[in-house]
């Protein structure tokens, strides 16, 4: 099936320029071709072709004939508590809270499940850099770019301290919301790890699977103790469908390295942010 020519928003401090793929890829090609022979001469260039073409070339998206959604009808950010312990033994059930729980109690265990998401996040990212980039720039030269449909926390102290002033109501709903967001990529990022990567990284996106839901279980559990009930949750169409059908591998890894990036930045937010709130009621 032949690749279509398709135009793909990018965003880059909220500006969203448009190019084709095929003649992104050619133009990438020669650009590439045209200073292989100066490489030797200034190593720099590399770096420049970088600076340069990469911030064209990231996420744009070789649609591939094979459709990579999910069709499972049921996913974790659901229902994050209705795991079956048979067949998950793993699952760190003595972390979810119980109704006899103070509010206190609750907010402080949401901030420290936050921080175990933190801290597997965070292993697998150092290995998923090091492993998947040649060029140990390329993190920094991404440093302005997020996916459409991925959580945007900013962790400051000035936003904390917002935050921390609105109903906890409203704040342990946005909390599920971006989580939600969050699970539905990571979920990609699993598949592809098996499809694409051999399941290297399979187990360590399990567990940041695993300590995302428990964390959505303890969130879940105090807005049903609050009589709180979503009703319109979140859905895999929340992530583009050209963000999942990516034939180049090099663009699926700045895709996962972004993913995992801002999962990471998330997981800190709340573990500030709840810990925070835990020490006010």
């Amino acid at each position: 099936m032949a690749l279509v020519k398709k135009q793909i928003k990018l965003c880059e401090d909220n500006r969203e320029d448009k190019i084709t793929t095929r003649a992104l890829q050619n133009h990438s090609q020669r650009k590439m071709k045209s200073t292989t022979t100066k490489r030797t001469q200034n190593p720099s260039i590399v770096i420049d072709i970088l600076k340069y073409i990469l911030p064209a070339v990231i996420l744009i998206a070789s649609l591939s004939p094979v459709n990579c959604i999910p069709t499972t009808p049921v996913s974790s950010w659901v229902d994050p508590c209705n795991i079956d312990v048979s067949t998950d033994s793993h699952y760190d059930w003595s972390s979810v809270p119980t109704p006899g729980n103070t509010l206190a109690d609750t907010l402080s265990i949401i901030g420290t499940m936050a921080g175990r998401a933190l801290d597997v996040t965070e292993r697998l990212l150092s290995k998923f850099t090091s492993k998947r980039f040649d060029n140990p720039d390329i993190p920094a030269l991404l440093e302005d770019y997020r996916l459409n449909g991925m959580p945007h926390v900013n962790p400051t102290p000035q936003s904390i301290t917002t935050l921390s002033g609105k109903p906890i109501s409203e704040t342990l709903l946005q909390a599920y919301h971006n989580l939600s967001l969050v699970a539905v990529h990571i979920e990609q990022v699993r598949l592809d790890e098996i499809t694409h990567e051999g399941g290297v990284f399979k187990a360590d996106i399990h567990s940041i699977e695993d300590k995302l839901r428990n964390l959505m279980c303890n969130v879940d559990v105090e807005l049903r103790r609050q009589q709180i009930v979503i009703d319109d949750h979140v859905t895999r169409d929340v992530m583009r469908v050209e963000y999942r059908n990516i034939v180049s591998g090099m663009i699926r890894r700045q895709r996962d390295f972004l993913i995992l990036r801002d999962t990471k930045k998330l997981a800190y937010f709340l573990q500030i942010l709840f810990t925070e709130l835990a020490d006010k009621v």
